[in-house]
Parts: structure tokens; C-alpha cells; sequence
């Protein structure tokens, strides 16, 4: 099975790029000038003391990183250790989903469905070892992320990288408000509440598939197969967006702030409980 597309890919397969088919967008930093005001300057001269207003020299802040160029940059070796780490255990839990729903399809496209109703079944039951640990990243990247001086930069998810309904939504209105949001923080933000709530949804609704496909009681299995493929489609693509988040956020992260977040990180899966709404609230609280 190929992985799936994400909005910050960039470049061709390698190593250093999460996303083996194909490249989107990549939100490209942008800077941002900070002027001071007028400061008063008092000048002595021939004994009168008089004040003029001068103006300072205008203050240019250093260029936004891009998200490319946080994904491409050398982590430290603490940092680039603790990405290796999280990053390894979410490709375990995908791993896991992934082999049982691909023994599923094959068993059912060799006529054997009573062993592909085992498999799905399995399927279904795992596909929270991947979730849990994704929303549990979003809501620890988000927390850290409201005290961090440097704001790591984020691309809008892209509907077209996702194959549901369910996630193009989703992506369609993070997407928008992208554009209306102009603090970096916000759109950092919304962009983990959006990426939070949606693997929520994809994950519960792949459990409630699976588990009907498994007991035969599915009135349309052939549509519920499919949904199936989609739904795995879309966890992947968002797994991918994740790790090019938390890549941006661990160069913006001080390494005296790294230990703390990764025992967070690590408590923050027992924490989640897989019961999402349906859609994205109209408001999302950031």
C-alpha cells in the first residue's frame, strides 16, 4: 500500500521526506518589519537644553522559517534523538494497522472472507494504537506550542491529499481559516485542533466499519471495504502532516523545555478518549 500525500512535502523520495508519492504545497515563512516609535533624544547645546523628537532606525526582524526549511534543517542531537524516538513508535502503530488491514484485502480478493472478517476485525481493533498516540501529539504540540517565544511555522492542510469526504471537510475549513488567520500562533494552532478532531473521527469510524464488516452484519460491504481503504488513506496523510509538525516545533523548542515535553508526550495517550464529534465545531477553540 503507497503512503499517502501531505501539505508540507517537499522535494523527491528520500530519506529525509516523509511523503514516498508525491509533493504539495509548502507554506513558504514570511517576515514581518517591527517599527519603533519616535523616541525623544534630550541635546544640550550652548547651555539651552531642548528635546527633539527623532525617529529610531526601523527594526527588521529575521525572515519566518519555512516549513521546508525546518523539515530539510539538522535537528541537535538530543532533539534529533527524541524525533527519532516518537517518530518510531507512530510508524509501529501504523505498521500494525496497516499489515492487518492488507492480510484483510487479500484474504477477501482470494474469495477466503471468512479469514478476511478476522483480519478487519483485528484491523479495528488496533487502529487505536495509532490514534490515541496522534491525538494525545496534537494536544501536547498545542500546550507546549502556546509558550513557545517562537512560533514554528505551518502549512494549511490541502483537501486534495485526502481521499474521505470526512478529512477534505476538515481540511477544506482549516484550509480557510488559514488565510483569515493572520497570527502564526493561531494558524499553528487550529492547524493541531484540526489535525486532532479529524483523526479522532477517521479512527472511531474505521473501528465502527471494521467491526460491522467483521460480524457480517454490514448491509453494503462492498461500500464499507472501500470506506475502509479511504479512512487508512486519510490516518496516513495525517500521520505525515504530524511529523512535519513536530519536527518545526522541535527546532523551536528550547532544549531546557525538551525533557518536560517529551514525559508529556508519553502521558498524554493514556489521556485520550476516542469519542469525537462528528465534523469540525463551527468554532474551533484555539
Amino acid at each position: 500500500r503507497s503512503w499517502s500525500r501531505g501539505s508540507n512535502c517537499s522535494g523527491s523520495d528520500s530519506k529525509q521526506n516523509p511523503f514516498r508519492r508525491s509533493c504539495g504545497s509548502i507554506a513558504v515563512g514570511f517576515s514581518q518589519r517591527q517599527e519603533r516609535p519616535a523616541l525623544p533624544w534630550v541635546m544640550y547645546n550652548a547651555g539651552r537644553v531642548g528635546v527633539m523628537p527623532l525617529r529610531a532606525k526601523r527594526q527588521v526582524s529575521p525572515a519566518r522559517r519555512s516549513v521546508q526549511e525546518d523539515w530539510l534543517a539538522r535537528l541537535p542531537k538530543e532533539k534529533s534523538g527524541a524525533f527519532s524516538r516518537i517518530v518510531r513508535k507512530w510508524e509501529s502503530g501504523y505498521a500494525v494497522l496497516s499489515v492487518a488491514l492488507n492480510e484483510a484485502f487479500e484474504h477477501r480478493s482470494r474469495g477466503a472472507l471468512g479469514c478476511a472478517r478476522a483480519e478487519v476485525g483485528i484491523a479495528g481493533a488496533v487502529v487505536d494504537q495509532l490514534a490515541k498516540p496522534l491525538v494525545g501529539a496534537c494536544r501536547t504540540l498545542a500546550s507546549h506550542g502556546r509558550r513557545l517565544t517562537e512560533v514554528p511555522p505551518v502549512a494549511p492542510l490541502d483537501p486534495e491529499f485526502y481521499a474521505g469526504e470526512i478529512a477534505k471537510q476538515n481540511a477544506a475549513w482549516n484550509q480557510m481559516l488559514h488565510r483569515v488567520l493572520f497570527a502564526s500562533r493561531s494558524r499553528y494552532l487550529h492547524k493541531l485542533r484540526a489535525l486532532e478532531l479529524t483523526v479522532s473521527i477517521l479512527a472511531d469510524r474505521f473501528s465502527e466499519i471494521a467491526e460491522g464488516l467483521a460480524s457480517g452484519v454490514e448491509e453494503r460491504p462492498e461500500q464499507s471495504w472501500a470506506a475502509l481503504d479511504k479512512l487508512h488513506y486519510d490516518l496516513n496523510t495525517c500521520l505525515r502532516e504530524i511529523i512535519v509538525v513536530l519536527k518545526s516545533f522541535l527546532r523551536a523548542l528550547p532544549e531546557s523545555r525538551l525533557e518536560s515535553f517529551q514525559n508529556e508526550l508519553d502521558l498524554s495517550t493514556g489521556e485520550v478518549r476516542m469519542r469525537p464529534p462528528s465534523r469540525l465545531p463551527a468554532r474551533v477553540s484555539i
